[in-house]
Formats: C-alpha cells, structure tokens, sequence
C-alpha cells in the first residue's frame, strides 16, 4: 500500500507558517528609559573624592609625609619577616 503523501506546497507553507508565528512571538522591542544609568552616574559622583576637580576644593586630606613612610615601611617589613601563624587542626583544641 502507498503512502498517502500531503501536498509539499501545502506542507511547506504550513511549516513556514509556523516557524514565523514562533519567530515573531520570540520578538521583543526594548526601549530604555530617559532616565537608564542615571543611577549608576549618580553613585560614582558619590563615591568621587573630589568630583569638582582640581582647584574646586583647596583643602588637602591625607597623611603627613613622616606618617606616610612609616606606614610603607612597615607594610614592607612585613613581608621579610612574617609573623608566625598556628596551625588550622590546632585551633581551639587547647594545646598551646
């Protein structure tokens, strides 16, 4: 017995028919708000020392040069001699 074929045009624009119905509900139009990354502006402008620039504020916030290079020296003696560190399995077991 042979296979009742369907009409191929017909097939075809049924199939074709389909495939743009799923197509365009896939769709999307974005259109982003006047206002989108008004927030993330805002937020940098806050965090920004001196968001003026320079000559806007003459007031000079920092350390002193002798406290400075205290503070480098020390993060730089820091590393030639580590401070000792207690093993992690002897933690809070009491052995000293």
């Amino acid at each position: 017995m042979k296979s009742i074929k369907l009409f191929p045009r017909a097939r075809k624009l049924l199939f074709t028919g389909c495939l743009v119905g799923v197509m365009t509900g896939c769709a999307h139009q974005y259109t982003p708000d006047a206002s989108f990354g008004r927030s993330v502006k805002d937020h940098l402008v806050l965090q920004t020392k001196n968001p003026g620039g320079v000559g806007h504020n003459r007031l000079s916030v920092g350390f002193e040069g002798a406290a400075a290079r205290s503070t480098v020296d020390n993060y730089l003696e820091s590393f030639e001699q580590p401070k000792p560190t207690q093993d992690a399995l002897k933690l809070g077991i009491g052995v000293k």
